[in-house]
């Protein structure tokens, strides 16, 4: 077989194993977005009754028994819009004071008979902890958000193009280098760049580089897997 046959047979053995990574992949992202949905539906739910008996013990003084479940409404929406602007690394960043500091600050608090003392005492401590509950009132939209994000997945991996994404895989896999993501749309023909790089990103082992100008490679496990592929793919053929 001469040198171009190989390289055609190559480009068509690179498309079917791209096909069948799209088809698994909008399956398996769209079975996590049912089973994030299914599961944000309970924790919903539970999160709706937690904000219901704080609000009855702790504002049952202000707010009427009658409106109470408007009140709770009105706070369960606004997990939401707080989910949409939170800055979730700051709330995963915990800090704690060294157990000494805590001994200390509980000693203190102890002997003085006031229990806020040992808040004043470990600041960092307290701040943690209204981060953390903060993520757990915060889960069920978090797992809504999530849901939605894979389904959105789901649909760009369906809507992928094939061939085209193919071919720019291809020459990934055999530049065994960066490669320049304007670069290679135009050496594929690309008239959509960021379409072919929002699509290359969806296959796993696909790497953006930031530093210096945007550029692509690969992993060297999605170069086994790909070759793996193609080389099942002839020998059931054989």
């Amino acid at each position: 077989m001469t040198k171009a046959g190989k390289r055609k047979r190559f480009d068509a053995r690179a498309a079917q194993w791209l096909e069948g990574y799209q088809r698994r992949r909008v399956l398996l992202l769209w079975l996590g977005s049912v089973a994030t949905m299914l599961l944000s539906i309970p924790v919903l739910f539970v999160t709706w009754w937690v904000i219901w008996f704080v609000l009855l013990i702790a504002f049952s003084a202000v707010i009427p028994a009658g409106q109470l479940p408007v009140a709770t409404w009105l706070v369960w929406l606004l997990l939401f819009v707080a989910h949409v602007t939170a800055n979730r690394q700051h709330l995963e960043n915990f800090k704690f004071e060294s157990k000494g500091k805590l001994v200390a600050a509980r000693y203190a608090s102890y002997v003085s008979g006031t229990s806020s003392l040992a808040l004043a005492a470990g600041p960092e401590t307290m701040h943690s902890f209204v981060k953390f509950i903060s993520l757990t009132l915060l889960f069920g939209p978090a797992l809504l958000g999530l849901s939605w994000r894979l389904a959105g997945g789901a649909i760009a991996a369906h809507k992928m193009d094939v061939p085209q994404v193919a071919s720019a895989l291809k020459e990934l896999l055999m530049a065994n280098r960066r490669y320049l993501v304007d670069d290679l749309a135009t050496q594929i023909g690309s008239s959509d760049p960021p379409r072919l790089l929002r699509e290359l990103l969806l296959i796993d082992g696909v790497i953006l580089l930031t530093s210096g100008d945007p550029s692509l490679t690969v992993t060297d496990s999605l170069r086994t897997e790909v070759s793996a592929g193609i080389e099942r793919a002839e020998s059931e053929e054989a």
